[in-house]
């Protein structure tokens, strides 16, 4: 599996852990440099990844309109693929 997928998968793992709560960008993405020690994946390779994923349908971004900050949720086509993982 390539380092690409890795980051893909814990990511959908990730929002499923959150239950539905929206994941803020920031927190998203400490979960994943966490997750994935001692070689954490640059931040532009994580954000890379959280585009492909919402592009795909498979997590949604919404943007806090007062702070600009994003939060993530899994879409359901997110909910299934997150549950077979």
């Amino acid at each position: 599996m390539s380092r690409k997928s890795e980051i893909k998968q814990f990511i959908l793992r990730a929002l499923e852990a959150a239950d539905g709560v929206p994941l803020p960008d920031a927190a998203l993405l400490q979960a994943v440099r966490a997750a994935m020690q001692p070689s954490p994946p640059p931040e532009g390779d994580i954000n890379a990844a959280i585009r492909e994923q919402s592009l795909n349908g498979w997590i949604h971004g919404t943007e806090d309109s007062m702070t600009k900050d994003q939060s993530w949720t899994l879409t359901p086509k997110g909910q299934h693929k997150a549950k077979q993982l």
